[in-house]
């Protein structure tokens, strides 16, 4: 029997506790060996492109980062290179509970360390630094607005650029208590890919998607919120969007569409373990396939 559980909090955010309610911060980092666009060391670009995440997951998911076709106003490389994908809950006392987070994805070996205080306008500002082989990076301040992506380009040396991307996502409405949450009638589990047998990497992803009314991931609509390898992202979400099925949510009788979390650890080339299928809302849920 596979476990699928939803996690929780049992009380929801009503009232004046919304304005406390967690955003989700997608970070995104990348790297090129073409020549930066500017002299500066580190620099900034600010542009209304929030569909940045869903556009690079989507690439990913496909094997075409080369093919991202970005807004005129962006100076986005032609030739990017995945270093790690992460997302981190923020609210007005911190990041992901604390009041800074680090994380190394140790395939690629980039580290950095994130923190976040609320700003001016309830903007939030994020002091960044890292490392990335020889490279290191710190103090950055960057000012996250709610509806723009904030992209930054770090020179590496004459002809490599490292590159990170920040942006707010997005989530629907909150669900309703009393909502009969999806079920899962087919899931079968993502297999560890062939290509990095040898290296026996480890490693988590974490997808948001939406189950939709008719019971399937809707293959248009997800966001790759953790990420440490391509490869382990392309075969999960392949599995995930094109052969998983659900019994749909449903709310007073009636199938509707619910955004979920779906995380699937990839923990050695014998055995992968279905991790737990989370609602983006907090609901006091489990579900277990039959």
């Amino acid at each position: 029997m596979l476990m699928v559980a939803a996690f929780g909090n049992v009380c929801l955010s009503h009232g004046s506790e919304r304005s406390e309610r967690k955003r989700l911060l997608n970070v995104i980092l990348f790297e090129t060996y073409m020549a930066p666009p500017v002299s500066e060391e580190a620099a900034l670009d600010k542009s209304v492109w929030p569909a940045l995440p869903k556009i690079f997951s989507r690439a990913i998911a496909l094997s075409n980062l080369q093919d991202i076709q970005a807004p005129s106003d962006i100076q986005f490389p032609t030739n990017p290179m995945f270093l790690d994908i992460d997302t981190f809950s923020i609210t007005g006392t911190g990041i992901n509970q604390k009041s800074s987070f680090s994380r190394r994805n140790e395939i690629t070996g980039i580290g950095y360390k994130l923190t976040a205080v609320l700003g001016s306008d309830n903007q939030y500002v994020v002091i960044l630094e890292g490392h990335h082989e020889d490279l290191k990076f710190r103090d950055i301040s960057v000012e996250v607005p709610s509806e723009k992506t904030v992209l930054i380009r770090i020179r590496h040396s004459a002809n490599r650029t490292l590159y990170i991307a920040f942006t707010f996502i997005s989530l629907k409405d909150e669900v309703e208590h009393g909502n009969v949450y999806p079920k899962p009638l087919s899931n079968p589990r993502p297999r560890y890919p062939s290509e990095l047998f040898e290296s026996k990497w480890t490693g988590k992803i974490r997808i948001l998607c939406t189950v939709s009314a008719t019971g399937r991931v809707d293959p248009r609509d997800f966001v790759l919120l953790e990420c440490p390898h391509t490869l382990f992202a392309r075969i999960s979400t392949n599995t995930v969007l094109n052969e998983w099925t659900f019994k749909p949510a449903t709310s007073s009788g009636i199938p509707i569409s619910l955004q979920m979390t779906v995380e699937v650890p990839f923990l050695n080339p014998n055995s992968i373990h279905l991790g737990p299928l989370i609602p983006a809302m907090p609901v006091p849920k489990s579900i277990t396939q039959p």
